[in-house]
């Protein structure tokens, strides 16, 4: 699943990147909002997978409409792997929210 977010070469591929990170967090945050034993957090998971999925919707469409002349410019100084988030949910509740948690983290530190 980590070959979902790219290296960070260019400014497009930055947008990727982030793009996939809020897919990733609003993914963790649905997942863990729907497990039972969840349920004691499942309003601000639900919170937390709307609004990554709106940021990533939103960087989507400034990619697509707004980049274009920007897209392939260099970049240097970024290391993918500082960046990388978790990927899947432990079985533990409270490990599995702190897991959204961390993922949530990981986006605003890329930010």
């Amino acid at each position: 699943m980590s070959e979902q977010f790219p290296e960070l070469t260019s400014f497009g591929t930055i947008f990727l990147f982030a793009q996939a990170l809020e897919d990733n967090t609003a993914a963790l945050a649905e997942a863990a909002a729907l497990r039972p034993d969840c349920g004691a957090w499942s309003g601000p998971l639900k919170k937390s997978a709307k609004k990554h999925g709106k940021r990533s919707r939103e960087l989507q469409r400034l990619r697509r409409e707004r980049l274009n002349e920007v897209v392939l410019q260099p970049i240097s100084g970024m290391a993918r792997d500082e960046y990388l988030p978790p990927l899947e949910l432990p079985e533990n509740a409270v490990e599995a929210v702190a897991t959204v948690a961390d993922a949530d983290e990981v986006t605003a530190r890329f930010y």
